[in-house]
């Protein structure tokens, strides 16, 4: 096989009659100098079961856009195909590949570091071995996905430079034929998203383009997708909201106060040393539902405008705004129903800088102990 040729530049197949091929497992592999495949649009695979390895280690290669047109159905071997391919920029060519016989993406994809885009969205991705799939695509900025694609345990949301605390992702075509989806969320809530024990969901069903956005530091409630955080570095505001408000839709959120998706991407420390101020969307319907101490020892929070909470029935307030030193403004209170509210100890205490509570004269405190 010619992966004993790991000299060449170029590959010419167009007199290489594969009909009556089973396996081109390994068959360019380490060929660290091939940059260009010509030759390949018209061979017959449809008789390949393992094409695993094949281009692995050909790091000067720039284009494949030669398999566009392969027949892979009987394929079951994807694994390491274009592993350590340093140097693809586009990888579109495999968008309408039929991968439904897979049985292993084992790193297909691995350490393809220049690779910009990916184009998946004509696969069906059978829930079969994909480790560390996509592990070390280090650039990926367009990534084009339909509902069957499984992200978990493909090492998508272990690339570093793709980290929660540096971007995040949004999906570009939100007004697609699949539905109105405005979406946007961190690399981990991505791979949630298309995680293999998910439920089915008509807003991301079909294909979905999502583009990296460097230094958006935002994301969504691991307990619920509709709920959102976003975090303006400049500003020092802390942003919260859902993306749906309508029937089907909810705003509940289970994440005590410690389990926040703000603190685990920025760190509790920078977080209670660094928010200057909470918004809390108007009409976001935000429901934790435990909200005691939620917004306790922010020491550098000055302003909370939370017009958008709902209070979730039996709730505590205890120690909600505890140990806010600068904390002076509290706007939006009017809009809580806090009926079935059952204490509100130490809700205040230590905010020695406080002097507006908007709209709690009309609270209804009769649940309180």
């Amino acid at each position: 096989s010619a992966h004993l040729y790991t000299g060449i530049m170029s590959f010419n197949g167009s007199g290489l009659d594969a009909s009556a091929a089973t396996s081109f497992a390994y068959f360019l592999r380490g060929c660290h100098t091939l940059s260009t495949l010509s030759g390949l649009e018209n061979w017959d695979m449809s008789g390949v079961t393992s094409i695993s390895g094949m281009l692995d280690g050909c790091g000067s290669l720039t284009s494949v856009e030669g398999l566009a047109n392969w027949d892979v159905s009987q394929v079951s071997d994807f694994s390491y195909l274009l592993r350590n391919d340093k140097d693809l920029v586009s990888i579109t060519a495999l968008s309408g590949w039929d991968v439904r016989a897979a049985l292993d993406f084992t790193e297909l994809f691995r350490d393809a570091k220049a690779a910009t885009t990916i184009d998946l969205s004509g696969w069906q991705m059978p829930d079969v071995m994909r480790t560390n799939m996509f592990s070390g695509v280090d650039n990926l900025v367009s990534f084009i996905i339909n509902d069957t694609v499984k992200l978990d345990g493909t090492g998508f949301d272990s690339n570093a430079s793709r980290a929660n605390d540096v971007g995040s992702w949004e999906r570009d075509d939100a007004t697609s034929a699949a539905g109105t989806d405005p979406w946007f969320g961190n690399t981990s809530d991505l791979a949630k998203r298309y995680d293999s024990t998910r439920l089915s969901s008509p807003n991301y069903s079909g294909i979905a383009t999502y583009t990296w956005k460097p230094g958006n530091i935002r994301g969504r409630f691991a307990s619920n997708d509709n709920a959102w955080w976003k975090w303006d570095s400049e500003g020092k505001v802390l942003t919260l909201g859902t993306t749906f408000q309508s029937a089907g839709y909810d705003g509940q959120v289970e994440e005590v106060y410690t389990a926040q998706p703000w603190k685990t991407v920025l760190g509790r420390e920078f977080v209670n040393n660094n928010v200057h101020q909470i918004v809390i969307e108007a009409g976001a319907d935000l429901e934790p539902t435990h909200l005691d101490r939620w917004f306790m020892e922010y020491w550098a929070l000055e302003k909370i405008e939370a017009h958008g909470l709902k209070i979730h029935s039996n709730s505590t307030f205890e120690k909600l705004f505890y140990d806010d030193g600068y904390l002076s403004s509290v706007l939006g209170l009017g809009t809580w129903d806090v009926s079935t509210v059952s204490s509100m100890k130490s809700m205040f205490e230590d905010n020695d800088s406080l002097t507006t509570l908007g709209g709690v004269s009309g609270w209804n405190t009769a649940s309180l102990t």
